[in-house]
């Protein structure tokens, strides 16, 4: 049986947790306040998984709502998002789990898909998860905005928006680390999903990417909920410089036929975004059909 969760130092007040081999989350301990960057499947509960390494109370900071994200938010008492993202996509998710309910969704069924399978706990049930997930998010105890901060005590946490994933995805930025937590808006890995019904426009996508270039410098780590972790500032200023290689026709993507939908993939070297075909036509980037 493989590992389902694995935690992992990152300094004395900083945790990942990846959860099944696919991804991971971040406690973060302050002197008065612990937070954790999202809550995962839902398969385990965070809120007893972590009790012996938090500090305090935990407090839960999704970067976005999709279910490897915030589907254990129902074992926490505060959690917070953005409002664009609990407006925009939140409360669509909760009135979709009324389909648990009639049998026309099974949430459990989205771990057959991968290796997933394999790291599901050996007392996993798969009718309990389901009316775990049909309770819906629990509705969030504040929202947070580009430029707040979260005062964990003897460090802060800003809020930096970078819709692109979803049009309410936000990351984090430690004080005292300096390191960022960029849930799903990069990876050094795999597919960029910025081709969703839930995505942000393209110019809203092509100013997160500006923004992030812009703070890049003082970054000491960059962490995505995905693939390789710590990476350096300079990746930031990799993808702004791609971005900018797709946006002036230098850098030609690639038709693709998806589970997501139509797209059009660009490669950043093994790694990049897929936008949606309708979005790079009516854009005019390059791209060809294999």
């Amino acid at each position: 049986m493989k590992p389902k969760i694995l935690i992992s130092p990152l300094s004395p007040s900083i945790f990942e947790i990846e959860e099944m081999g696919f991804v991971s989350s971040f406690l973060i301990n302050g002197s008065k306040k612990s937070i954790l960057i999202d809550s995962g499947f839902g398969i385990l509960n965070y809120s007893e998984v972590l009790k012996d390494i938090a500090t305090h109370e935990i407090e839960v900071a999704n970067t976005h709502i999709h279910p490897d994200h915030s589907n254990g938010n129902g074992y926490f008492t505060q959690t917070l998002m953005s409002e664009t993202e609990w407006e925009n996509h939140g409360l669509k998710w909760n009135k979709a789990t009324e389909n648990i309910k009639n049998g026309k969704w099974n949430p459990s069924s989205m771990f057959s898909y991968s290796e997933m399978e394999d790291h599901l706990p050996a007392d996993f049930n798969a009718a309990t998860y389901n009316a775990f997930i049909a309770k819906g998010l629990p509705i969030p105890t504040r929202f947070v905005k580009n430029g707040d901060f979260i005062d964990l005590g003897d460090r802060q946490l800003e809020i930096i928006a970078t819709p692109a994933h979803t049009t309410g995805s936000i990351s984090f930025l430690d004080s005292e680390s300096v390191f960022l937590f960029g849930g799903d808006a990069f990876a050094r890995s795999g597919l960029w999903l910025l081709n969703l019904k839930c995505r942000a426009s393209l110019e809203e996508l092509f100013k997160t990417y500006e923004r992030l270039n812009s703070i890049s410098k003082k970054i000491k780590g960059v962490f995505p909920a995905h693939g390789k972790k710590n990476l350096p500032h300079s990746f930031l200023q990799e993808i702004h410089q791609k971005m900018n290689e797709i946006r002036d026709g230098s850098l030609e993507g690639v038709f693709k036929k998806h589970k997501t939908g139509d797209s059009v993939f660009f490669d950043f070297g093994g790694f990049g975004p897929m936008f949606h075909v309708d979005d790079v036509k009516n854009a005019g980037f390059n791209f060809v059909k294999p």
